[in-house]
């Protein structure tokens, strides 16, 4: 009976991890093309990265709950830790 309790709250980590690992995968990589490289080299000007847009574009609330997710929910707080554990 115990062993069916642990395993129900386990399953239940395992798919916040998994879930985690999704997320990160599907949205770091989309990052780094964005910012990295399809801005500065192709639709960018000189513009582009001034302070005031980089203000005006974080000041938005969905930038804001977009880097939320990326880098505090699926990076750090979900998938990150857990991997070394098992490495």
């Amino acid at each position: 009976m115990a062993t069916a309790a642990r395993s129900r709250g386990e399953a239940f980590w395992w798919a916040i991890f998994s879930a985690g690992g999704v997320v990160t995968a599907l949205l770091v990589p989309v990052h780094i093309i964005l910012l990295g490289f399809a801005i500065p080299w192709w639709w960018g000007s000189i513009d582009t990265f001034s302070y005031e847009r980089i203000h005006a574009l974080l000041s938005h609330p969905f930038a804001k709950l977009y880097l939320i997710v990326l880098f505090f929910r699926a990076g750090f707080s979900l998938h990150a830790p857990h991997s070394p554990h098992h490495v």
